[in-house]
């Protein structure tokens, strides 16, 4: 009896410093997330959305700064500020801005989203990494150095990188962002290919979005990823 008192709580403290790994492995990553999302945005992605935001605010006259809203627009507004010539112009324009702000908005919202539910994909990225390394032989498993659970961490946190970083931001601009500034930490690209299939396939309802529209979204971004890592 003495000696199950002594395995039982060592065997619980094994148990805290791999889920510790694990979380530092993600936090690392998190850190590595923020200066890859600062380079980003320095990219031709601003310049994308800067052209659509900058029509919006000429027609609408809105203030530098101020969060696009197709609400906001009316056809007074962009009758003031029109030369008489093309004043029959308006509805034209007032749909195109309509239309433009409405998108924006929708892909904003996603990535918000994405963003609130941070913790979520930290669990997602373990599960469909785990799913997909299990499915593999120790022995192959041991050739990528990949056996331990705790020898894991690494790759946890590219497939986060991918999910927190990569996806939120191709969304919210509506322009695939450069894969290759996500450094892989292992060799094998099939192992990414496979995870990220393995939550477009299965796990979208994971990202919490409640209707299908914005999971569609999510579905043809995670496409284009594992299209960019297969080609390249």
């Amino acid at each position: 009896m003495a000696t199950l008192g002594v395995i039982i709580p060592l065997g619980f403290g094994m148990h805290d410093k791999k889920i510790q790994q694990k979380q530092s492995a993600l936090d690392s990553s998190e850190a590595k997330l923020n200066d890859i999302s600062i380079q980003l945005l320095n990219n031709i992605t601003v310049i994308h959305l800067n052209s659509q935001e900058s029509l919006l605010k000429g027609v609408n006259k809105l203030g530098k700064g101020e969060l696009l809203k197709a609400s906001a627009l009316n056809a007074n507004d962009i009758e003031a500020i029109l030369p008489p010539q093309v004043s029959d112009r308006t509805d034209m324009l007032l749909s195109e801005a309509s239309k433009i702000a409405e998108e924006i908005d929708f892909r904003r919202n996603i990535a918000n989203h994405i963003e609130q539910n941070s913790e979520e994909l930290k669990y997602l990225s373990v599960e469909a990494a785990d799913s997909v390394l299990d499915e593999l032989s120790p022995e192959h498993l041991q050739k990528l150095e990949l056996k331990e659970l705790d020898s894991r961490g690494s790759f946890y946190g590219d497939i986060y990188l991918y999910l927190r970083g990569w996806l939120k931001l191709s969304i919210e601009y509506d322009i695939p962002m450069p894969e290759g500034r996500i450094i892989q930490s292992h060799l094998d690209r099939k192992l990414y290919i496979d995870t990220l299939k393995y939550i477009r396939d299965q796990r979208v309802d994971a990202f919490k979005l409640e209707e299908e529209k914005p999971k569609s979204v999510v579905r043809k971004y995670l496409n284009i990823l594992i299209e960019k890592l297969e080609n390249n």
